[in-house]
C-alpha cells in the first residue's frame, strides 16, 4: 500500500499572480507550471518503477477585491503536449480525458465572484478533476480572469495539482535486481 501512496504527487500548478481590471492580463489566458507526468519511482529498497500519472485534481483558490456589483470571472482548463515548452503539439483536455483542439466547456471549471454593496473582497475555489489517460507527456493549467470593472478591481489566484493513479502495471514495470525474466 505504501507504494501507491507515494505515487501520488503534489505540484505547484500555478504561481500566485494579481490581475488588475483593465490591465494587460485582464481577460487574457495565463499559463501555469509545466508538469511532467512521467517519471521513475525508487522505493526504499532501491527498486525502480516507471509511472505516468493519469488522474488529476487541480485546485485554484481565488480572491477578488470588487466594487459593488462588479464581477471577476475565472476560467480554468488543462493543456497537454509532448513538447516540453508547449511551443507546438498542444491540445486541450476535456474532463473525460478526450483531447480537443480548442477549449470546450466539458473540460473547464468556472467561478464568478460578485462584489457586494460598498465593495468587498470575495473568495472562492475552482476545482478541475481530469482523467489524464489520454494526455501527452506534459500538462499545464491555463487560467483566464476577466474583470467587469474598467479599473481598480483586482483578482488573485494560485493553483496546486494532486496527480496519481499510474496506468503502468506495477509488477510488469518493476526492475528487481538479480531477477532475470524468462
Amino acid at each position: 500500500m505504501k507504494f501507491f501512496q507515494e505515487l501520488t504527487k503534489d505540484y505547484l500548478a500555478y504561481t500566485g499572480e494579481v490581475i488588475t481590471a483593465g490591465g494587460a492580463k485582464d481577460g487574457v489566458a495565463q499559463t501555469g507550471e509545466i508538469i511532467d507526468r512521467f517519471g521513475t519511482y525508487t522505493d526504499d529498497d532501491g527498486y525502480e518503477v516507471q509511472f505516468n500519472l493519469c488522474n488529476g485534481k487541480f485546485v485554484v483558490p481565488a480572491t477578488a477585491t470588487l466594487a459593488d456589483t462588479e464581477t471577476a470571472t475565472y476560467d480554468l482548463y488543462l493543456q497537454t503536449s509532448d513538447v516540453s515548452d508547449f511551443s507546438s503539439d498542444v491540445n486541450y483536455v476535456e474532463a473525460d480525458g478526450d483531447l480537443v483542439a480548442a477549449v470546450t466547456t466539458a473540460g473547464t471549471s468556472q467561478l464568478v465572484l460578485t462584489g457586494k454593496t460598498g465593495g468587498t473582497t470575495e473568495k472562492g475555489v475552482l476545482n478541475l478533476n481530469v482523467n489524464m489517460n489520454g494526455c501527452k507527456r506534459y500538462v499545464r493549467l491555463v487560467i483566464k480572469v476577466t474583470l467587469s470593472a474598467a479599473s481598480t478591481d483586482t483578482a488573485v489566484m494560485a493553483g496546486v495539482a494532486v496527480l496519481g493513479e499510474s496506468q503502468n502495471n506495477v509488477l510488469d514495470s518493476m526492475d528487481i535486481p538479480g531477477v532475470v525474466a524468462e
